[in-house]
């Protein structure tokens, strides 16, 4: 006989989600990083063999570009790059670019403007983008300049990424700035977990997750705290080691506290890295109304109240489909067509209603 809890605990579903963060800067006039995100390594800023370097404080002057398209540019040296590397066992994914102080020696109202171009390179592929430039009349050795803010991207990887940039177009030896550059996302453990949610049983609480992809995950500490800031390891879920599908894991707490009980995962990576999830939460009261249906005999048995308890049932339209009172703590939904529905009752002065399903 198979049975299925349903509670009246609040159940929390959440999708982890990493907030942007800065990947690496470097600042005007600098080859060298100013900042490198923890968990990757960044090379220094080299030049291709066809620029070189003029001399000028705080600022990152390059001659020449010559070429009338953002490959030949590439393809004559004519380019400045760098390589991000995420640490092992780190996923780094990039959403956004910012470059600050971008200009050339052109004259205002030059014709043809000059255009700039980027590639990131990563995972055998790449992304590109190219932006024509306005910030002429910019002195080359001060201040100021145009800017390309929040270049939207969105890749993953948890290989090399070298990032290319070169100004081109105009044909004839132009001279240019590029000041601080950012690359900002978020690198994190390449374990995706879509779903974390927990639900009061008559003596327990069931906590469940789900992921979507698994690398080097050696498995899942589970904790708890009374107050949502100290927790306690409660427990040990294994891992899947790698995986690309969708797996399901559940760990029953046998001893709740009493009251609110707030639950996370601490997952280990098979070289020690961790990382927590976000945080889901239940009330646990031994005494609370809940229901229990057995699919079996099509009844729903209603446990956690004495005598007679009126109810009704509602279709997903809202229309009475049936109701009346509880027999032997029993709700007979055999007369139903498949389908879900609202199980509305009365206790201890409040009307307490809950989905199910009759299969």
């Amino acid at each position: 006989m198979m049975r299925i809890l349903f509670t009246f605990s609040f159940m929390i579903s959440v999708l982890t989600v990493l907030e942007s963060q800065d990947i690496v800067i470097y600042p005007e006039g600098s080859l060298t990083p100013s900042y490198v995100h923890p968990n990757v390594t960044v090379s220094n800023i080299t030049l291709g063999p066809g620029l070189t370097q003029i001399s000028c404080t705080s600022t990152l002057l390059l001659s020449h570009f010559n070429q009338p398209t953002l490959s030949a540019a590439y393809s004559n040296g004519q380019y400045i790059e760098f390589t991000i590397t995420p640490n092992p066992g780190f996923q780094m994914n990039v959403n956004r670019t910012n470059i600050i102080n971008r200009t050339t020696n052109l004259p205002i109202n030059t014709t043809p403007l000059e255009r700039f171009g980027f590639t990131h390179y990563y995972n055998n592929t790449s992304y590109e983008a190219t932006y024509q430039t306005a910030s002429h009349g910019i002195p080359m050795c001060g201040s100021g300049g145009g800017n390309i803010n929040n270049l939207i991207q969105n890749y993953t990887t948890s290989t090399p990424v070298t990032v290319r940039m070169a100004f081109f177009l105009y044909t004839t030896n132009l001279d240019a700035k590029i000041g601080q550059i950012t690359i900002s996302g978020n690198v994190a453990l390449p374990i995706k977990i879509s779903s974390i949610n927990v639900k009061k049983d008559k003596v327990s609480n069931i906590f469940t997750f789900t992921t979507t992809s698994e690398i080097n995950n050696t498995g899942f500490e589970i904790e708890r705290s009374a107050d949502g800031i100290n927790f306690d390891k409660i427990g040990w879920v294994d891992g899947s080691g790698n995986s690309s599908e969708e797996k399901h894991y559940q760990f029953i707490d046998e001893k709740p506290l009493p009251g609110i009980n707030y639950y996370r995962l601490k997952q280990v990576d098979m070289d020690g890295r961790y990382e927590y999830s976000e945080v889901v939460s239940t009330a646990f009261n031994p005494s609370e109304l809940h229901f229990v249906q057995n699919y079996a005999s099509s009844e729903i048995n209603v446990l956690g109240i004495e005598g007679v308890g009126d109810f009704n049932i509602y279709n997903v339209g809202g229309q009475l489909i049936k109701s009346g009172s509880t027999l032997d703590n029993t709700i007979d939904i055999s007369e139903l067509r498949e389908g879900l529905y609202t199980l509305s009752m009365s206790h201890q002065g409040q009307i307490i209603s809950h989905k199910f399903v009759k299969l």
